[in-house]
């Protein structure tokens, strides 16, 4: 039937649009042709779970079936075999004759790819952070170098990071040694590598890296794309991707800090570059601090003995504060001649302004109440110089006298500015990123406010604030302010523009470029008049606007006034104000994914709680009435005579196995897919356990036809494994084999195979069955899939059996493989690694260490059950051997337990609406001579956790239901064998 569509309305949209009728696809829009590589005439008629990758999502066939969930997220695949992350919208859609099903995809690949490059982010800003406090404020800092790789190395997520230092051999050619190294697990440190602690850059090809890290330029990319003799030094260090930043120490090349990606080829971006760039200025400004001290300190140990020679400065003056002797750096620090010092005032040697405080302040050189100050000297331009003073008293040849060292420190004032500009810098970065970081997304607004208020106040600005795009892309509106006091506000004023208004502005902001403008260099007449409006209301001398964008989504603007004069900004103000945009742009992007994702979350858990409900509920009312329809049908088999009922009795008990084995597939595979499915490992020897297992394949065999075929292996086969689980997985196989063989023979095998890096135990079932097609291969380990599948397959099923068995498989840390070929049959082998049995004293030990006991007499079991049919079920099992007494309700139980001492209790935990098992137990130990009675829990709760549960509430046995009559009294026999001796 056609289906009826608004055509425009889909063609219109830019997201991908199909819909479904019946179980394929019926129409879809040229969006939909586009994202996923088909042309849409091929698209038409395929089920639309073709186009997602199926592990993602289970259940994605039921959700296009019956249009729920609405909303949900998944993984997409093109024609082209290209995967990209996706987000499904479904809606049912009824008219007056039928509904039908449609649904929206939306490739949010940048947005995923958006979200981890804020978490990063974030991670290198905290990182730098920490490297500026451990290197700028810590005095043994060099001790603190290692606990700063690794935190930037962790941080940036690299596989090493290291510094090199740059040394000069006798004949000067330099080479480089490294001296300090983090790297990440797995990774082979190169410390110690004899190359690197004297590695020359011209004779190893490296000339290229020297130059460019000497001229203070970074080097990043992938190895195999720098010079051969690069790549030779490179890769031998397992280096796949590189960033080299350099270090220097005042304006020498010092050497170089290095981040390696050994795992892949990393593609590194600017931000990332910048900011691990800046670790390198903040070492090289500790370089600079410490050797300036060092510089001081020698100065002060040695300064009796370098008068002639010292770099810095030395007067001796007389009391009466006139030069009477100096040495060549002094002369060289006023240009003057030693001739022209002599006889100079102190007050002479300063500015004219500061005359008069030099001579006061002589007269407590000579009382020696000063021996230091910063002050300012001038040479015979009269350019004003600083210096730093420290004094002396000593007698100059019998005359008392002070001695001044004064050093130029000019470049250390320069320098001090430059590492103060940058430490503010750094905090700036580490102040506004600590806002974000860890905080919950509702204080997110209050935290972009604050970051305003701190920019401005940084950068030296009144007016802070945010527009964001609305979702149609038609208007900026204003999300965040700041301002300080006085100071006018856009609210009220102009709380949203127009995009279509500002058409110069929206162009170079949507380009990524930031907008500048002062008002005092352009004329109203010469601009957008909605502007000259802006700046006129709100009083704006200068303002600028950075773009917000991640990716490629533009989401507004972050901008900043200047009202009380025109702002002066420069490079590293701009950067800042961009920096902070890009902050507060992924902090944005965060907000709306961490609302998604909580909203994702809530729906997961909502969803697991309903099937775990489910689950508890169908497993305890399908097993109750499977106990009793298995268990009687199966007494029917044996005991009727007559023919036809006989075989009526064996097709209900074929059907009730069948259910149940089905049933047991559906809750085995809900415990593997949510990850509840435990595997308890013990010592399995194969051969016995197989063998074991061999009357049971060998009747089933006959009973077809088929010849089975078992081999083991020469010698004992162990393996760590959960036998129960073990053997249901051989069981499916052989059944899988003997449901897909007509003719000829199965085969079971136990052997060992040697593997290239240990022995691996194999179990193989062969068979002479139809075979897999090749192309089927892929799918049959699959959930609720076959080789022969839709209404015309050959073979019942329900196409679990293979998905459960390699889940459980996995669980044992195994591996499962098949072999097939059509007409000739398949393999499928299990793999399992070998282990080293105990020694033969120990084995010996442990089979003496228990011996049975046979009973003297028939023990008496209390069988505690609310439904008759199972009450006669248990007596047919046990009636040979024990004596049983009945009661249907938890009162009735205590009432026989206070007059009768019984051997054994057997007790349901659903007795109905009164007292549930537990509770009944719980009474039960509290009577005289039941402390330690034997307790059977049999019931039909057997999901995650009931068998621990009621073990640890007084029971000491569990089975499940439902159980076959041998299972039961296997496990009585054994009680008593084991716990009696009568």
């Amino acid at each position: 039937m056609k289906i009826q569509q608004p055509e425009l309305l889909l063609q219109a949209s830019n997201e991908a649009i199909f819909i479904i009728h019946g179980e394929a696809i019926a129409s879809c829009n040229d969006a939909a042709s586009e994202m996923f590589g088909y042309a849409k005439k091929e698209l038409i008629g395929m089920p639309p779970e073709t186009l997602f990758v199926t592990e993602s999502n289970e259940n994605i066939h039921n959700y296009f079936r019956n249009g729920n969930p609405k909303l949900f997220e998944c993984t997409a695949i093109t024609g082209k075999h290209e995967a990209f992350d996706a987000q499904i919208q479904i809606k049912t859609i009824k008219t007056f004759s039928h509904s039908f099903v449609t649904f929206t995809v939306r490739n949010i690949s940048d947005f995923k790819k958006s979200q981890n490059l804020l978490l990063a982010k974030d991670a290198l800003l905290e990182s730098v952070s920490f490297a500026a406090a451990k290197f700028l404020e810590s005095k043994n800092w060099r001790q603190e170098i290692n606990v700063v790789l690794r935190h930037i190395g962790q941080s940036a997520g690299v596989s090493r990071v290291y510094i090199f230092q740059n040394f000069e051999d006798d004949t000067g050619k330099e080479y480089m040694c490294q001296k300090y190294e983090w790297v990440a697990p797995d990774i082979e440190p190169q410390i110690d590598n004899p190359l690197l602690q004297k590695l020359y850059y011209d004779e190893n090809g490296l000339g290229r890296i020297q130059n460019l890290l000497s001229k203070g330029e970074a080097i990043t990319g992938h190895v195999r794309n720098f010079p051969q003799s690069e790549q030779e030094v490179l890769l031998a260090q397992g280096i796949q991707s590189i960033v080299l930043t350099p270090i220097f120490l005042n304006t020498q090349w010092w050497g170089f800090i290095g981040y390696d990606e050994c795992a892949y080829e990393r593609i590194w971006n600017q931000n990332e570059i910048r900011l691990l760039s800046t670790v390198a200025d903040i070492f090289n400004s500790a370089l600079e601090q410490e050797k300036m001290e060092l510089d001081m300190s020698w100065i002060n140990q040695n300064f009796r003995s370098l008068f002639d020679n010292s770099p810095d400065a030395i007067f001796v003056y007389n009391y009466q504060g006139y030069v009477i002797d100096a040495n060549d750096s002094a002369c060289q620090l006023n240009g003057l001649t030693k001739e022209q010092l002599i006889n100079r005032h102190v007050a002479e040697l300063v500015p004219d302004e500061e005359a008069k405080k030099a001579s006061e302040d002589f007269r407590f050189w000579t009382n020696g109440e000063i021996n230091f100050m910063e002050s300012n000297s001038i040479n015979s331009t009269g350019t004003k110089i600083p210096v730093e003073i420290r004094s002396t008293r000593i007698l100059y040849f019998d005359v008392p006298a002070v001695v001044l060292f004064v050093r130029d420190i000019s470049r250390c004032k320069n320098a001090e500015t430059l590492l103060k500009n940058r430490l503010e810098f750094i905090q700036f970065i580490s102040q506004i990123s600590s806002e974000f970081i860890k905080i919950d997304t509702a204080s997110i607004g209050g935290a972009i406010n604050k970051a305003l208020g701190f920019v401005c106040r940084f950068t030296g600005n009144e007016r802070g604030y945010v527009f964001l795009a609305n979702s149609s892309n038609t208007l900026l509106v204003l999300s965040n302010e700041y301002c300080e006091e006085n100071v006018i506000t856009h609210k009220g004023n102009f709380d949203s523009f127009r995009i279509s208004d500002f058409p110069e502005f929206m162009n170079t902001l949507t380009r990524g470029e930031h907008i500048l403008v002062h008002r005092d260099e352009i004329a109203n007449t010469h601009i957008n008049p909605k502007i000259w409006e802006i700046l006129e209301t709100l009083n704006i001398k200068s303002l600028i606007n950075i773009p917000l964008i991640v990716g490629e989504r533009f989401l507004g603007f972050i901008g900043f006034d200047s009202t009380s004069s025109r702002a002066n900004w420069d490079k590293e103000t701009i950067h800042a104000f961009m920096l902070a945009g890009q902050i507060i742009a992924n902090v944005i992007i965060r907000k709306k994914s961490e609302d998604e994702i909580i909203l994702a979350k809530e729906k997961a858990e909502q969803s697991d709680q309903l099937k775990t409900a489910f689950l508890g509920q169908m497993s305890h009312e399908m097993r109750t009435p499977l106990n009793s329809i298995i268990g009687f049908a199966d007494f029917l088999v044996k005991d009727l005579d007559r023919e036809d009922l006989q075989e009526m009795a064996d097709f209900i008990l074929k059907s009730g196995n069948r259910l149940l084995n089905t049933f047991n597939l559906i809750i085995d595979l809900s415990e593997i897919e949510a990850h509840v499915m435990t595997a308890h490992l013990d010592v399995v020897n194969l051969n016995q356990m197989v063998e074991n297992m061999m009357p049971t394949f060998s009747s089933r065999s006959s009973q077809k036809g088929l010849e089975f075929k078992f081999s083991e292996s020469d010698s004992d086969v162990h393996i760590m494994a959960d036998e129960n689980l073990l053997e249901k997985i051989i069981n499916n196989l052989v059944d899988n084999a003997l449901k897909y063989t007509r003719d000829g023979s199965i085969w079971l095998k136990v052997f060992i195979e040697d593997a290239d890096t240990r022995p691996m135990a194999v179990i193989s079932v062969k068979d002479t069955g139809i075979g897999i097609q090749t192309d089927k291969l892929d799918h049959i380990f699959s959930n609720f899939r076959q080789a022969s599948e839709g209404y015309n397959r050959e073979f019942e099923g329900s196409g679990l059996g293979l998905s459960v068995a390699r889940g459980m498989v996995q669980l044992m840390d195994g591996e499962i493989a098949v072999n097939s070929e059509i007409n000739v049959g398949s393999e499928f082998r299990i793999k399992f690694p070998l282990f080293k049995v105990m020694t033969s004293e120990e084995q010996k030990l442990t089979e003496n260490s228990t011996i049975g006991h046979i009973p003297k007499k028939r023990p008496g079991i209390l069988v505690i059950e609310d439904e008759l049919v199972h009450q006669k079920y248990l007596e047919y099992i046990l009636k040979d051997g024990y004596e049983l007494c009945y009661a249907e309700n938890g009162f009735k139980a205590l009432e026989l337990a206070n007059t009768t001492q019984f051997d054994l209790i057997i007790l349901d935990i659903n007795l109905g609406k009164d007292l549930n098992g537990i509770e009944v137990l719980s009474q039960i130990r509290k009577i005289k001579g039941y402390e330690e009675t034997a307790v059977i829990a049999a019931t039909a709760n057997v999901m995650k956790g009931h068998k621990e549960l009621f073990l640890s509430s007084g029971f000491t046995h569990y089975i499940p239901k439902p159980f076959k009559a041998d299972k039961m009294r296997t496990l009585v026999d054994e009680i008593f064998n084991i716990c009696k001796d009568y």
